[in-house]
């Protein structure tokens, strides 16, 4: 029983590793240019509060090369209060043509335009491909930000 389990767990793991797609040195050019807009760049993007509080919120993510990333939610209160949180993740794409990325945020990007300058997702909890019409989901449109 016990290495048939090992057995089961060492299949398990095995398949998957071959359902992400990691950024190394073998990408076809495509795949290269998407990650090179996707990546080592902030992509920000502000927003109104709408509470008792009212103020602006600023939400920023920054994916690195090396497949780390952080989340930035700053919100200014018109009262002048100031609230940052800041969260850290590991990211990865989930498809073949790098269109989906999953962060163990958790949550899923499904890339609808990429430039260098724009970027536009929709974001879900849900893998985009089992998404369905009763699942939450939200569109958003970031723009770059060079770090310093």
């Amino acid at each position: 029983m016990f290495k048939t389990s090992k057995f089961l767990l060492c299949v398990f793991c095995i398949a998957l590793s071959g359902c992400s797609f990691h950024k190394d040195s073998s990408y076809e050019p495509e795949q290269n240019e998407i990650v090179n807009k996707l990546t080592d760049v902030e992509w920000v993007r502000e927003y109104d509060v709408t509470s008792p509080d009212n103020g602006i919120t600023r939400e920023s993510w920054i994916l690195n090369s090396d497949g780390s990333g952080t989340r930035t939610i700053e919100t200014t209160y018109e009262t002048g209060q100031l609230d940052s949180k800041t969260t850290y993740f590991m990211w990865f794409f989930t498809s073949p043509n790098y269109n989906v990325v999953y962060m163990n945020y958790p949550c899923y990007w499904l890339i609808k335009e990429l430039t260098y300058d724009d970027l536009h997702i929709q974001q879900s909890s849900i893998d985009p491909d089992r998404l369905t019409s009763g699942d939450y989901r939200v569109d958003k449109k970031f723009v770059a930000v060079i770090p310093e």
